[in-house]
């Protein structure tokens, strides 16, 4: 018995330890990748040629704050984000600006929102999908086309788990009810084109 204790303590030791160098390399080499993540996007914010390079280095910024558990980042990631789109809104009619008349423009700028929205419910920053949803729900209205059906759908069933974890029940039958309707909607559609 004596040995097993004396093996479990050096083993318990020896994993303290690693795990702490293990913290002490990483922490530096996390916020280097953070840090340059921000850089980018700041750089890239307002230039209409490198439009798609900034919403995949916002979405590559998403999955590193999951990776590594950094609730403060992706708080801080999201409202920058919220920032650069009021900047754009401010900054039209430059030659390189951002156009969020574009259809194209108004699509990325709607998956990266859809985007920030999964996870902040992925990590329960339900704020932050609170926000993310009042910023979909804007780039919507502003947009002359509807998105699919299958991306509202999704949207629909996220918004009524949002609701449902600020404990507003109204909100979330509403958004179920939406949901309902669009999909009774498609079942029509479907059947009519197979009558």
């Amino acid at each position: 018995m004596h040995g097993n204790t004396i093996t479990l303590a050096l083993h318990y030791s020896f994993s303290f330890h690693q795990d702490r160098s293990d913290r002490t390399i990483l922490t530096p080499w996390v916020k280097f990748l953070w840090e340059s993540y921000r850089q980018c996007l700041e750089l890239l914010r307002t230039n209409s040629r490198v439009e798609r390079l900034y919403h995949d280095i916002a979405k590559q910024a998403f999955k590193f704050c999951e990776k590594y558990s950094r609730k403060t980042e992706f708080r801080k990631l999201c409202d920058n984000l919220r920032t650069h789109l009021s900047h754009i809104q401010k900054q039209q009619g430059s030659a390189t600006a951002v156009n969020l008349n574009n259809p194209e423009t108004q699509q990325m700028n709607l998956e990266t929102r859809l985007e920030q929205l999964n996870y902040a419910i992925k990590m329960e920053l339900w704020q932050e999908a609170y926000k993310a949803i009042e910023d979909i729900s804007d780039l919507m209205n502003k947009s002359k086309k509807m998105p699919k059906p299958h991306v509202m759908a999704s949207y629909y069933q996220k918004l009524s788990l949002v609701f449902w974890k600020a404990g507003n029940m109204l909100f979330h039958a509403a958004a179920l009810f939406k949901l309902f309707q669009l999909l009774r909607d498609q079942k029509k559609n479907i059947t009519g084109i197979w009558a």
